[in-house]
């Protein structure tokens, strides 16, 4: 079974750290054998090391904080839902072994559904921000653009079993948003936490002023994922770059309304480009990309 992310990052440190170190120990040795450093100099070295090692540490340390009081706002947006919702809110043990357990469920479950909008098709809308825009307006072109998207997700997730769904279960839909050209993307009915219910793709220029021959610079794009979460609270999500953020909770929304009425997740993202434009609005850094 696949790993965890945050497994596979921990794993790759660990493999880090002991490269480092072979590779500390050679330099010492060489620095000793050819006399280029004696040994009173060398033990300054090592202490000035150490030093900066711990200042590392605390940097990580004040990361982790940061990462946990993220997981806790999340913790307490949930509760708050579910008291809004009549239903009795989740203790922090039951939060944390729900997330757990869906979350689990999900890594050992085929990954196409994930994959094709938060690895594939983000890419391509913020990569390729032309190309991506125009061809999806074009009836033929967006059906040779998919074709090429979800053959890359087959290749990233076939691995991981065979897929649940096919291409033609994807609608997608050219559309304005707050005057902006837009792509809504509607997948199938998401049977794990993360995977989404459908996703915006939004060029941040007005659509009377979008000519490609016009773009001169790299135009700000949204990217904002409607997903399935535990205790079937559907949540906001919004990709900048590679960062996934959570923007927050649906308010008195259920899977089945949604799927139901797409229409409520195209005004939720009018009202975040229009009210807090800021949380979702993401442009490539040159020399980044």
């Amino acid at each position: 079974m696949k790993q965890a992310p945050i497994i596979e990052r921990l794993n790759r440190i660990e493999e880090q750290q002991q490269e480092l170190k072979l590779l500390l120990l050679s330099v010492i040795r060489l620095l000793k054998n050819t006399e280029i450093i004696n040994e009173d100099a060398l033990r300054e070295t090592m202490i000035d090391i150490s030093d900066i090692l711990e200042e590392e540490k605390k940097t990580d340390v004040s990361d982790e904080d940061t990462q946990l009081s993220e997981l806790s706002y999340q913790e307490e947006a949930f509760r708050r839902e579910c008291r809004l919702r009549g239903t009795p809110p989740p203790s922090s043990s039951a939060f944390e072994a729900e997330f757990i357990r869906e979350y689990k469920r999900r890594e050992a479950a085929p990954a196409h559904h994930y994959n094709f909008v938060h690895h594939i098709l983000r890419d391509a809308c913020q990569e390729g921000q032309e190309f991506f825009f125009n061809s999806m307006a074009n009836p033929v072109e967006s059906s040779e653009l998919l074709k090429q998207m979800w053959q890359k997700t087959c290749q990233e997730s076939d691995n991981t079993g065979r897929p649940l769904f096919w291409l033609e279960d994807i609608e997608t839909h050219a559309t304005l948003i707050n005057g902006f050209p837009a792509i809504v993307t509607i997948m199938p009915p998401p049977e794990h936490v993360c995977e989404a219910f459908m996703a915006a793709a939004v060029l941040l220029v007005p659509a009377d002023e979008w000519k490609t021959e016009t773009l001169l610079t790299t135009p700000e794009v949204a990217f904002v994922t409607l997903e399935r979460s535990h205790y079937e609270i559907p949540v906001i999500g919004a990709w900048k770059g590679t960062q996934h953020y959570f923007i927050g909770l649906t308010s008195n929304m259920t899977p089945t309304k949604i799927a139901k009425e797409p229409g409520l997740f195209i005004e939720i993202v009018e009202e975040l480009i229009s009210t807090d434009r800021e949380s979702v609005a993401w442009k490539t850094v040159v020399g980044t990309a």
